[in-house]
């Protein structure tokens, strides 16, 4: 199973911890009796052509967005050629997925008000997890801990939302 992590902070927003939300992620892996059949593969500071690239030169069974969303879009920021942060058009990751979508079976984005983006998707990608509202740090940690725990020991999709959304209680 590959695991392709987009991850953003923009400098011009508020930082986040997405290195701890990795680390965390990773520790879950690799507690799992399952920790041998998943292969994760971290890009940081993505820029809308380094999503692209990744997509087809790592051929992911799951995409993990993290990092900040929302703007009019309600889609993922990712940085522009300059570092400033840029919300992606939902239509255009839709259409890349469109094209990418060959091994992906999950999308989950782990950032603020990304609801629309997460709709988009679904047209394209069987399983799609995005956010209705804000997200705090914790919040999105413990999500994705509880979704990896359960994916770490070969629970179906399903299920690692279900045990993300418990820890999320």
């Amino acid at each position: 199973i590959k695991v392709l992590f987009p991850g953003e902070s923009p400098p011009d927003w508020p930082p986040i911890r997405i290195d701890e939300e990795i680390r965390e992620i990773q520790q879950e892996i690799r507690l799992g009796k399952q920790r041998d059949r998943i292969h994760l593969e971290a890009r940081w500071a993505v820029r809308p052509r380094d999503i692209t690239r990744a997509l087809l030169e790592v051929e992911p069974h799951f995409v993990h967005f993290a990092g900040l969303g929302g703007g009019g879009e309600e889609s993922f920021a990712a940085e522009d050629d300059f570092g400033n942060a840029s919300v992606v058009p939902v239509d255009g990751l839709v259409d890349l997925f469109e094209v990418a979508r060959e091994n992906v079976e999950c999308v989950l984005v782990n950032a603020c008000n990304t609801e629309r983006l997460a709709r988009g998707l679904s047209s394209v990608v069987r399983w799609v997890i995005g956010m209705r509202q804000p997200v705090g740090d914790r919040s999105a940690i413990r999500f994705s801990i509880g979704f990896y725990q359960a994916l770490a020991v070969g629970r179906p999709i399903g299920n690692a939302f279900a045990l993300g959304r418990a820890l999320l209680k």
